[in-house]
């Protein structure tokens, strides 16, 4: 869960900057170039992309929890139960 909250945190200030009203200023540098001001449209832009694509590998991250923790089968063993989680050991489950 702190996982998921953590990752959560990053595309909500992508959204913020890029759908939020008022004005933003934006820069862009390169090596042995100038600083330029660029527009306000690129740069929401890209804060946007950056947001949808992050929110994907939340959403992704949200749907491999969830599957790790269904429970699909129980090993009954005369002296001990264990539960065993649906997903493969090699999945990274929290």
């Amino acid at each position: 869960m702190l996982a998921i909250g953590t990752a959560g945190a990053l595309p909500a200030i992508g959204s913020w900057i890029a759908i939020d009203s008022g004005p933003r200023a934006f820069s862009r540098s390169a090596p042995l170039v100038e600083m330029q001001t660029t527009g306000e449209m690129i740069g929401r832009t890209v804060f946007g992309l950056g947001a949808v694509i992050v929110w994907i590998y939340v959403i992704a991250l949200t749907a491999l929890c969830a599957s790790c923790s269904i429970v699909t089968e129980v090993d009954r063993h005369p002296t001990r139960i264990t539960i065993l989680p649906k997903c493969a050991p090699e999945a990274m489950c929290w």
